[in-house]
């Protein structure tokens, strides 16, 4: 079982594809439900075996209440996830100077806590399992500032903050 938040478009629905063909069971996560739909009908013809489910959970990964029941939701119907595709995210292009404050807090929001969220969520099982991957989906611009980038880029420099944490703490859980 792989979740992937961002499922219904992007990179998230690339990695959808990708494990459908594999034969992984899949919770894609996603705010827009007529995408998800989409996605969904798109990956069925993809499953390499009958028992193969593809679920789909519209969630907006900014709200920690209902990324914690959706995600105990999937869990309960799919089993503890092997791994967490994060990919979930907004870009909100501007100039430092001109952008509002609400752009850099949707995009904390979204890109950071939107991650935060869905680990915390995942993590119990995943413990309990002992095993599984959690993956952070970040960008250049999260390794160098991007010029016109000013409320993008730093969420994103705060995603290789938390990956560096998890993989130090969830190490002795076989976690990576």
């Amino acid at each position: 079982h792989a979740i992937i938040t961002g499922g219904s478009s992007g990179i998230g629905l690339a990695i959808a594809r990708i494990l459908a063909k594999s034969g992984h069971d899949l919770t894609l996560i996603a705010r827009g439900e007529d995408r998800l739909k989409a996605a969904q009908t798109e990956l069925n013809v993809l499953c390499q075996h009958p028992e193969q489910k593809i679920a789909m959970r519209p969630v907006d990964v900014s709200d920690y209440e209902q990324v914690q029941v959706e995600i105990n939701a999937a869990i309960d119907k799919l089993g503890s996830p092997s791994d967490v595709y994060l990919s979930a995210g907004i870009v909100d292009p501007g100039y430092f100077k001109d952008l509002e404050i609400d752009k850099f807090r949707n995009n904390m929001d979204v890109n950071y806590f939107g991650c935060v969220h869905v680990s915390k969520a995942v993590l119990p099982s995943m413990i309990q399992k002992h095993g599984g991957k959690i993956i952070l989906i970040s960008s250049a611009a999260g390794l160098i500032g991007l010029w016109g980038y000013g409320a993008y880029s730093p969420s994103k420099f705060a995603l290789h903050g938390l990956g560096e944490v998890l993989r130090a703490e969830l190490k002795p859980h076989n976690l990576q």
